[in-house]
């Protein structure tokens, strides 16, 4: 015979009050040990890398004069253009660094900051 939901469900302990429910549950709830917060401790960073505290600062790839080029787009023609770096720092999200370039001895597009990862070197200042 075909075995109906009902007889498949588990049966309660005679816990007919919600409050009864609440105290079973709230006894049933196990302190976290000394152990497993260890465990989470050790989850949140990777197995063998520790993170200094203290650590410098990332240095840029480009000092001041040193001479990059980047692609630029010039009347729809993609062509390499040849820049000098003015200076550079530390973007505010500590994530990358970006330089102010001269261009011709102006800066290039009133002194906007264009992104590392967007130059190439051409030779050192």
């Amino acid at each position: 015979m075909a075995e109906t939901q009902r007889d498949g469900q588990p049966v309660q302990d005679g816990i007919d009050d919600e409050a009864e429910a609440l105290a079973l549950a709230v006894d049933m709830a196990v302190e976290p040990s000394a152990d497993d917060q260890e465990r989470e401790r050790e989850r949140k960073h990777k197995s063998g890398v520790y993170v200094d505290p203290n650590a410098r600062a990332q240095s840029g790839r480009y000092g001041k004069k040193d001479t990059v080029h980047m692609s630029v787009i010039q009347s729809g023609v993609r062509t390499k253009g040849t820049f000098t770096v003015l200076r550079g720092r530390l973007h505010a999200s500590k994530a990358f660094y970006e330089y102010q370039l001269l261009e011709g001895g102006q800066p290039y597009r009133g002194g906007a900051w264009i992104r590392e990862k967007d130059l190439r070197l051409e030779k050192r200042g």
